[in-house]
């Protein structure tokens, strides 16, 4: 399994946010526009790892700093891959058609879902 990690903040916040990332070992990122947050320029921290309890350590390690610095944080937010093309080696397609059924079926991908 891998996980993924993301701290938002609000842009304003970016060049702290930076700076602790960079401490952490963190990437940055900003996006205009999240579909859940809204019309706005958010800035993110993330981190990726294979084990839930080290990204979690390590999430609320950084937004423990944050919180000392005073930068508001919008979302904390930890997600299982199930599946990445940029993770894939090689020639592979995301899944066979009996693969995408089982996975339909088992309520892991969302029938609508382009995999």
């Amino acid at each position: 399994m891998s996980f993924e990690c993301h701290i938002t903040l609000h842009n304003r916040h970016a060049e702290v946010g930076k700076q602790v990332a960079e401490l952490f070992g963190w990437k940055t990122s900003a996006i205009d526009g999240d579909p859940l947050l809204g019309k706005e320029v958010y800035f993110y921290l993330t981190k990726h790892d294979e084990s839930y309890e080290q990204i979690a350590k390590d999430m609320y390690k950084c937004f423990g700093r944050l919180c000392e610095l005073q930068v508001e944080t919008v979302r904390l937010k930890i997600e299982e891959i199930l599946f990445d093309s940029r993770s894939l080696r090689g020639n592979h397609f995301p899944l066979s058609w009996e693969e995408r059924q089982l996975a339909i079926s088992s309520g892991r991908v969302a029938r609508t879902s382009p995999v």
